[in-house]
C-alpha cells in the first residue's frame, strides 16, 4: 500500500511539473502573453473575458504592423512580388494567431488549475486512497486484505503549503522554531466520538470491549474487507463479500465508483482520508514529523519532537566534522 501511494503522488506531482514546464515555454514566446500571465498569478480573480481581450488585443496590433508593411512594399513591387509576399505575410498571421489560440488555451487551464488548487489536490488525495482500496479489492487475496488492513497518512509540500490526508490513527505534528509541537491531524479510533457516533448511528456498528465488532480499534483504514460481510446498501440489499466482487463485472476505477454510488455504499471502517492543509509552512514552523501509532501511543508529542531535534543537531555536527576532516585531508 505504501509503495503504491508513494507511486501515484511522485506522479501526480511530476505530471503537473511538466504541466508547468509547457506553459513556461509557451509564455516565454511572446512577452506581452508572459506579462500578462504574471498578473493573473497575482490576481486569481482575474476574468476570462478580459484574458480574452487583452489576447485579441494583441493579435490586432501584429496585423496592423503587417498590414503597414505592406503598404510601405506596394510601392516597390509589381504585382507579382506584392502577391507572394501577402501569402507569406497571411501565413506568418495564420502561424501567429495559432500560436496565440494555444497560448490562451494553456493559460486559461493553468488560470482554472491555480484558483481550483486546493480543490484539486484535495480530489487527488482522496481518489488515491479510494484507488488503493479498490486496487485490494482486486487482489484481495496477494495482500490478505480480507483479514488485514492498514492507516496510511501522506503529505504533499506544494508552494509552501503543507497538505496532509489522514486515514486511522496515523499522525502529523508541526514543529515551531521555539521546539512546541502542535497536531495537525486527529486519530480516527474509538476514543473520537465523532467517529464513534459515526459508526453507530450511520452504520448501526457496535463494540465489544472497546473494540468494533470485537476485533480492532480504528474506524478509518485501508483494507479490513472483513467489513463487507456486515454492510448492507441504502436499499437494504447485503453487500456481497469481497471473494464475490469478481462477479460483479467492475472493470476499472471508474466503474467501482460507480458501483459505490449506485448502492450508496457507506464503509464501516472507511478508507476516506481527512484532509488538512497549513498555509506558508515555513514561515511559522521548522518541522513536521509523520508516524503511525506505534510511536505515539508510547510517547507523548513533546517527547518526540525533543528527540526529534537532538537527532537533527547530532546529524549536523557529525555532517560538520566530516567536512573538516575532508579539509585536513586535502
Amino acid at each position: 500500500c505504501c509503495k503504491y501511494i508513494y507511486k501515484k503522488v511522485k506522479l501526480f506531482m511530476e505530471n503537473y511539473n511538466l504541466k508547468y514546464q509547457t506553459y513556461k515555454e509557451c509564455i516565454n514566446e511572446n512577452d506581452k502573453l508572459y506579462n500578462y500571465i504574471e498578473e493573473l498569478k497575482t490576481n486569481l480573480k482575474t476574468s476570462k473575458n478580459q484574458l480574452d481581450y487583452v489576447i485579441k488585443d494583441i493579435l490586432y496590433d501584429i496585423i496592423d504592423n503587417v498590414v503597414e508593411t505592406i503598404n510601405q512594399q506596394e510601392e516597390q513591387c509589381d504585382k507579382e512580388q506584392r502577391d507572394e509576399q501577402q501569402n507569406i505575410v497571411k501565413t506568418e498571421i495564420n502561424n501567429i494567431n495559432n500560436k496565440i489560440k494555444e497560448n490562451k488555451k494553456v493559460i486559461n487551464t493553468l488560470h482554472d488549475y491555480i484558483i481550483n488548487q486546493d480543490k484539486n489536490i484535495e480530489k487527488f488525495l482522496v481518489d488515491l486512497f479510494h484507488n488503493t482500496q479498490y486496487k485490494l479489492i482486486t487482489y484481495y487475496k496477494d495482500f490478505d486484505a480480507n483479514e488485514s488492513g492498514t492507516t496510511a497518512i501522506v503529505c504533499i509540500l506544494f508552494n509552501n503549503d503543507l497538505y496532509v490526508a489522514n486515514c486511522g490513527d496515523c499522525r502529523c505534528v508541526l514543529i515551531d522554531y521555539n521546539l512546541d509541537s502542535y497536531p495537525v491531524t486527529e486519530d480516527h479510533n474509538l476514543q473520537n466520538l465523532k467517529e464513534k457516533s459515526r459508526i453507530l448511528f450511520e452504520n448501526s456498528g457496535h463494540f465489544e470491549k472497546n473494540y468494533l465488532y470485537g476485533r480492532i480499534n480504528v474506524t478509518r483504514s485501508l483494507g479490513d474487507l472483513w467489513q463487507l460481510n456486515k454492510m448492507y446498501s441504502s436499499q437494504g440489499r447485503k453487500i456481497p463479500s469481497v471473494d464475490k466482487w469478481s462477479n460483479l463485472d467492475i472493470k476499472n476505477y471508474d466503474e467501482y465508483k460507480k458501483f459505490i454510488e449506485k448502492v450508496n455504499l457507506n464503509w464501516i471502517i472507511k478508507p476516506t482520508p481527512e484532509i488538512y492543509k497549513i498555509k506558508d509552512i515555513k514561515k511559522n514552523f521548522f518541522s513536521y514529523m509523520i508516524a503511525s501509532d506505534g510511536v505515539w501511543k508510547v510517547s507523548k508529542n513533546k517527547c518526540i519532537t525533543e528527540l526529534f531535534f537532538n537527532s537533527y543537531i547530532e546529524t549536523c555536527n557529525d555532517l560538520e566534522e566530516k567536512k573538516e576532516d575532508k579539509e585536513l585531508d586535502k
